[in-house]
């Protein structure tokens, strides 16, 4: 006779704050992939393991998270991840913008 697994979850155990904050982190190393740096301080994600978001599914079920919370992580880390590009952006044209007020010194 087989017995099935019970489910896991941490749903009883942890705040809905801490485990979506889990699923977040998870959820950016899983973006993250290898980054290539590009000239002008660009960077490029060049390659990111398929295996690893399968894992992700995986965290969200044992977090006890409903598709509403993971959707929720989701996006905001999504905002959060194009913000932080366009700020980056933004840093380096006003950087190159100061650099060009200077003074050359010969």
């Amino acid at each position: 006779m087989m017995r099935s697994q019970k489910e896991v979850t941490l749903a009883e155990d942890l705040e809905l704050r801490d485990r979506s904050d889990i699923y977040r982190n998870f959820l950016l190393y899983c973006m993250s992939g290898d980054v290539v740096a590009l000239p002008m301080g660009t960077t490029v994600v060049v390659e990111r393991d398929s295996s690893e978001f399968a894992r992700l599914a995986q965290l969200g079920d044992v977090l006890g998270l409903s598709q509403f919370d993971v959707s929720s992580v989701r996006s905001r880390a999504l905002i959060l991840s194009v913000f932080y590009g366009l700020l980056s952006r933004v840093v380096f044209v006003l950087k190159k913008t100061y650099l060009s007020f200077l003074p050359v010194r010969s």
